[in-house]
């Protein structure tokens, strides 16, 4: 009986991989934290910019984070006249990075060796 329980744990795990793998992850939830993050990096005059952020769901794979500002991609990539600012994509980095989804994997992978 033991085995069996091995067994189904095995497959339980597998299923979790193969999860990550489809891209099955919290999709919506790991876009909202980018967007904090992003509301947070923000430079702020009037706090329009950092108010205009919207995480959209699109589908189970897909969530877009919407900035409404019409003037947010020159505050992030710059212009000619003014520095880029970015908010964004160091927010993007900081939340890839804090997700670690090698080292879920590694976890993952171990429990099935178990």
């Amino acid at each position: 009986m033991n085995e069996l329980t091995g067994c189904e744990q095995a497959l339980m795990s597998a299923k979790e991989i193969d999860n990550i793998f489809r891209n099955k992850m919290p999709v919506l939830e790991i876009a909202k934290e980018v967007e904090a993050q992003s509301r947070e990096f923000c430079p702020v005059d009037t706090g329009y910019l950092r108010d205009s952020h919207e995480t959209v769901r699109i589908n189970n794979n897909t969530a877009e984070i919407r900035v409404k500002a019409d003037y947010a991609a020159f505050v992030e990539m710059g212009t000619w006249k003014q520095d880029a600012q970015p908010y964004l994509r160091p927010a993007v980095d900081k939340v890839v990075k804090e997700t670690n989804f090698q080292g879920k994997l590694q976890l993952l992978v171990n429990r099935v060796k178990r």
